[in-house]
């Protein structure tokens, strides 16, 4: 493991879990921001767990048509805060995907990196 990454292994010893300082260029990756008023502007009024369902909906939904169209490296940018959602979608999706979080970058602040 590169100095600066991260690594939580699972029950069954594999690593599912890494983090990396920096992305890699973004013509390799498709993106998508899940901050809430980019997604949803005029769904401001729903409550917090609301929020992140929908949340999560749009990033399956993103994965989902990822993978019609062939492409094996997602980035899905979760921002700053409290790290509720970071932690949902890695929980989830980690169970079918190679998962990484990305921190420090330009444009958010945090992410979750998927390789397929």
């Amino acid at each position: 493991m590169m100095m600066g990454e991260f690594s939580a292994s699972g029950s069954d010893g594999s690593s599912k879990l890494n983090r990396k300082k920096k992305p890699m260029a973004s013509k390799d990756f498709d993106v998508i921001d899940l901050h809430f008023d980019k997604i949803e502007p005029d769904k401001g009024f729903l409550s917090p767990s609301e929020k992140m369902d929908l949340q999560m909906k749009h990033a399956r939904d993103f994965i989902e048509d990822r993978k019609k169209a062939a492409r094996r490296k997602l980035v899905i940018i979760t921002g700053k805060g409290e790290g509720k959602l970071q932690a949902r979608l890695i929980k989830e999706l980690s169970k079918e995907y190679k998962v990484s979080l990305l921190s420090d970058l330009p444009w958010s602040g945090a992410a979750v990196q998927i390789t397929m």
